[in-house]
């Protein structure tokens, strides 16, 4: 019975962390955010595979679970959101209930050590070309982090204000969902009389009302939502220039830092091209970086102009709104 509840409490701690790989994305480098998201997820279901007794596993229930808290630890080390605070907590108390109720070593016969690694390796393996190749289907969506409404100084934080400082919640509803609309109206009829109590009680309706409005956005994307994260990001170059162009109501910013980008990166893989072209026909090697050089500026090619003429897809779908 014990190692049931090991095995379930490690594999449910494991699939928590589903989420928690794209939240890290604009915070550490991308190879660190997926390294530490794939050892905490197949480190810890591994580790409950060990704990069931599953063939292969046995005898690797401690150094999994290691494994899978130093994941997990790197993962939401990064995530600046009390829930992050929480699941790190939660990786200690998982730790220490495997090393105080877990044996040293197992009273019941395992595969042999190079059996027992290459299953693990086969399992890590497996869970790892799922993981790319949901991550190309779009399903872990990490670049969606990239975004700046999740933020406190992003747009649907502001649009969050002027409804609350204006009364009119019709400001906050256009960041939402047609059928997530009774939610939103319900948290803001509340902010608006907790706010009426006094200036604490005013501070936490506001972050009542901030972090709602965001969560159920963000719900309507599809992506994750780790809390408000905090203002002055590093966003990059492009939403800045998006931004200061509405602003302005002119594109001018987005289009000069557009064109110049391209620009650069046009005449760069054309320069690598130009400089392989007059190669020695008996030089394979040559020929060789030549042809790397000629699909390298074909794919940048096809790749600006295939974003260039197609729109980018809203938040979610015009067919997902309730029609009235």
């Amino acid at each position: 019975m014990r190692r049931v509840v090991i095995g379930t409490v490690l594999v449910l701690h494991g699939l928590a962390h589903w989420a928690a790989g794209t939240w890290t994305v604009d915070r550490v480098p991308g190879w660190l955010a997926i390294s530490a998201w794939l050892v905490a997820v197949t480190g810890f279901v591994g580790a409950g595979l060990a704990a069931y007794g599953v063939p292969g596993f046995r005898g690797y229930l401690r150094t999994l679970t290691a494994s899978a808290v130093i994941g997990s630890l790197i993962l939401l080390g990064a995530v600046p959101h009390p829930a992050a605070l929480v699941g790190m907590v939660l990786d200690v108390v998982v730790l220490a209930m495997v090393l105080w109720l877990s044996p040293r070593r197992s009273a019941e016969p395992t595969s042999s050590p190079r059996q027992g690694r290459r299953h693990i390796l086969r399992f890590f393996g497996s869970l790892a070309i799922a993981a790319a190749g949901l991550s190309a289907l779009g399903v872990l969506r990490v670049n969606e982090l990239l975004a700046h409404c999740d933020g406190e100084d992003g747009p649907v934080v502001k649009a969050a204000q002027q409804a609350l400082a204006t009364g009119n919640a019709n400001l906050a509803l256009i960041w939402v969902r047609q059928r997530d609309e009774p939610e939103i109206l319900a948290a803001f009829k509340q902010a608006v009389a907790v706010r009426r109590l006094g200036p604490e009680s005013r501070r936490l309706a506001d972050r009542y009302f901030f972090e709602t409005l965001v969560r159920v956005h963000r719900l309507g994307e599809g992506a994750p939502y780790a809390g408000l994260m905090p203002a002055g990001r590093d966003l990059g170059p492009a939403i800045p220039a998006a931004d200061r162009a509405i602003e302005r109501g002119s594109v001018a910013p987005v289009e000069e830092l557009l064109t110049a980008t391209m620009r650069q990166g046009l005449h760069e893989a054309y320069g690598r091209l130009a400089a392989r072209r007059n190669y020695d026909p008996d030089d394979v090697a040559a020929g060789r970086e030549y042809v790397e050089a000629y699909v390298a500026f074909i794919h940048y090619v096809e790749r600006l102009h295939e974003d260039a003429s197609h729109p980018a897809t809203g938040h979610y779908a015009e067919a997902e709104r309730d029609p009235r």
